[in-house]
């Protein structure tokens, strides 16, 4: 019986897929943005700055 119910649930999950659209670039984002962008400069100024190039 219980095997019966779990397949039952499976069945049910499997089935409500078209109920939620998710994308996973949507949201809001209520933080710093451009991180990335800012840190990159960061190192590589602090790089470049002794040594003359990035290897």
């Amino acid at each position: 019986m219980s095997d019966l119910i779990g397949l039952l649930m499976v069945l049910l999950i499997c089935g409500c897929d078209d109920l939620f659209e998710t994308h996973p670039y949507s949201g809001k984002i209520s933080g710093k943005t451009d991180v990335n962008a800012k840190n990159t400069a960061r190192i590589e100024n602090s790089c470049t700055a002794p040594f003359g190039t990035i290897r």
